[in-house]
Formats: structure tokens, sequence, C-alpha cells
């Protein structure tokens, strides 16, 4: 009997996280066909205790700290990698989706956007200037991700579109990843 209830219990849990996994990544289809999808490697955290962490990519060689106590995911997409962070008590999420770029702008732009992703929403747009000599563009939209408003970060690197997404309701982890970006050699 107690055999059943722990194998009931394993199966439960794995269906969950699946569901998990899936439930993150709906909605997130690359546009047009690729016929190049980026590594997905083990993520790879460096700790500074009582400072912050830092997630590092390095087949895709970018990296961007993160809050102390913040927890990082990362999965193969659609047609790409899917980065998520999360606090313990899964609050204060965000998502990084990196897919190969139609096109490869020298900045992002409402016209870039809407003709790589069309229907998307896109209000209080404004350039964001990147490592690397890339612009970006922040705006608030309204994500199938989180089922409602979010403040995304768009930018193209190396043949890749790089999508920075998170809740409206807390910015916070995206203001990290932002603000702490960097292209590695």
């Amino acid at each position: 009997m107690y055999r059943y209830i722990v194998g009931i219990i394993v199966v439960v849990l794995l269906a969950g996280g699946g569901w998990l996994l899936w439930r993150g990544n709906a909605g997130r289809e690359a546009p047009g066909t690729a016929s190049s999808t980026p590594a997905v490697v083990p993520v790879v955290v460096k700790e500074t205790p009582g400072v912050e962490v830092q997630y590092l990519n390095t087949a895709l060689k970018f990296s961007f700290k993160m809050p102390e106590g913040v927890y990082a995911q990362e999965f193969p997409g659609t047609s790409g990698i899917v980065v998520r962070l999360h606090e313990a008590d899964n609050s204060n999420h965000l998502a990084v989706f990196v897919t190969p770029s139609k096109t490869d702008p020298d900045a992002f732009t409402a016209d870039t956007v809407a003709a790589d992703a069309p229907g998307t929403s896109i209000a209080d747009a404004s350039a964001v200037q990147m490592p690397g000599s890339v612009t970006a563009i922040e705006f608030t939209s309204n994500s199938t991700t989180w089922d409602g408003p979010s403040r995304e970060l768009w930018f193209a690197y190396k043949g890749n579109r790089y999508e920075v997404s998170v809740p409206l309701v807390d910015t916070k982890l995206l203001d990290f990843a932002r603000d702490s970006w960097q292209w590695r050699q």
C-alpha cells in the first residue's frame, strides 16, 4: 500500500513539473522559420554572498546579475531557449526568450517588434542602450507568458533575438538584468 502511495505522489509531481514547463513556454512561438537553434547549456550561477548572484550562459556568451535568493532555470523553448528566474516563494518572475532573429537590426524599435511579432501590443516604449552598441526597446505589453500586463526589453545580437519579460506588477528583476547585462568573450 505504501509503495502505491509513493508511486502516485511521484507521478503527480512529474505531471505537475511538466505542466509548469509547458505553461511557462505557452504562447511563445518564434516568428518565421529558423534553421538553427541556440545551444542549451547548464545554468551557471556565480554567487557573491550578501551581494548578488550572476546568471551566465556560456553558449551564447551573456550574463546578468540577479538579487540574492533568486533561482534560475534554463530549458529548450519552441525555437530557442528559455531562461526563467524566480524567488523561492515563486514570486518576482523574469523570463528571457532567445530565438534566432529574422532580422539583426542595429536598433529594435516599435516597428521592428511589430514586424517580428505581429499582434504584440506596445505602449510606453523607450530606447535603451545595451552593451556592444546594441539599442533595445523597452515597452509595456500584454503578455501571454504572465496572463496580463508585462514590461518587455527586446533586442538582437549576433543573429539572435532576446526578449526579456516580467509581469508589470514587479519590474525589479528586469532592472537587475538590464542594468548588469554583459556580453562575454
